[in-house]
């Protein structure tokens, strides 16, 4: 009689324990989550130049600004077929925005079947490799200084490809020349402009 007993009450003593533990699983997970979210979207308050003196914000480019933020709160949160909307809701304001091919060619070399270098070397400037067939336009975001090395130091924008009914393609980093008013970060080329066709 006493060994049923004690057998109930050690199954129902493991059952609590597991469902302590699956809750407790679940609480972690939900806390990771909301904690990656959090860090996410202070990431991208610090991403956003909406509402910030272009001057004050060019300093953040200058020193490195969103370059040190592209991993872990763009690169890894977009997905292809965010509308143009959406995306500015979520980025701010691009820096520029190229529509036609014509236009992207007056700021970046399309000419194509150029490999890239070998990493010990610099990447080539104002050069864009691929361009998504698709792509009617290029949202510009410049991201600041990026050292390779002593005397590998890049100026880096992020172009994202729209489709002409503004959506997100692909999306790249790549190095431009000083000289490129692209990635001239001194002054304010912050734009209302979109990729998608009236």
């Amino acid at each position: 009689m006493v060994r049923p007993i004690m057998t109930k009450y050690f199954v129902v003593f493991a059952t609590g324990l597991l469902v302590g533990a699956v809750g407790l699983l679940i609480f972690g997970k939900y806390v990771a989550i909301s904690s990656l979210d959090d860090r996410r979207a202070q990431s991208l308050k610090q991403w956003s130049s909406e509402g910030i003196d272009w001057a004050e914000f060019s300093r953040f480019i200058d020193a490195g600004g969103r370059a040190g933020w592209r991993a872990e709160a763009i690169l890894n949160s977009l997905q292809r077929g965010i509308e143009e909307e959406h995306l500015r809701a979520w980025l701010g304001p691009p820096d520029a925005v190229l529509i036609g091919r014509e236009e992207i060619k007056s700021n970046f070399n399309l000419a194509g079947g150029q490999v890239l270098p070998p990493s010990d070397r610099m990447r080539p400037i104002d050069y864009i490799p691929y361009l998504n067939q698709q792509t009617a336009g290029l949202y510009i975001y410049k991201m600041g200084r990026v050292a390779y090395g002593i005397s590998n130091i890049e100026l880096t924008v992020m172009a994202l490809e729209f489709s002409v009914s503004g959506k997100l393609l692909a999306w790249f980093d790549y190095p431009v020349s000083s000289s490129n008013p692209i990635g001239d970060y001194i002054h304010d080329t912050r734009t209302k402009r979109r990729v998608r066709s009236s």
